[in-house]
């Protein structure tokens, strides 16, 4: 009876492995690229990618149907314009939306970006490095944003 039971382990713990994988937000290859920005330093081109990798939960198929459940993980990556290598790459988590995380250009050597969450709101980062330099609360302290209240969505 015990062995029965060990088969019978091992095969749901077989098949529950080859149901769904996760997928490495930083290695892996992203499922949809989201939006493009070229940026030129110092001679220098860049591209810069918000990507999207989709992490499914669950697989299921019923009568010829196929679905596939699960969420979507977002990155920002800076890719070199010369050979397509990485330069640096940030995970953004997930998102409810696919409008998470927003890229709105480069201006004065800074990636602008609005996210929904309220940690960075508006917000710049390097665009080599991809740290952020200052987010929407350290804005709104010293420069024009002091009275500016931006919209957030109640979910």
């Amino acid at each position: 009876m015990r062995k029965i039971f060990q088969i019978v382990l091992l095969f749901v713990l077989l098949g529950s492995l080859n149901a769904c994988f996760h997928k490495d937000v930083m290695s892996d290859t992203a499922d949809d690229v989201k939006q493009v920005l070229l940026f030129s330093e110092n001679g220098k081109t860049y591209i810069i990618t918000l990507e999207s990798i989709f992490q499914a939960n669950s697989k299921e198929s019923n009568g010829g149907t196929y679905l596939v459940s699960g969420h979507s993980e977002y990155r920002l990556t800076t890719y070199s314009a010369e050979n397509g290598t990485i330069v640096s790459r940030v995970d953004l988590g997930e998102g409810m939306d696919e409008n998470q995380n927003h890229i709105l250009g480069c201006f004065d050597g800074k990636l602008w970006m609005y996210g929904l969450g309220e940690e960075l709101g508006l917000h710049c980062r390097d665009p080599k490095t991809l740290a952020v330099l200052q987010n929407e609360k350290k804005l709104k302290e010293t420069g024009d944003l002091k009275n500016i209240q931006l919209a957030r969505p109640g979910w």
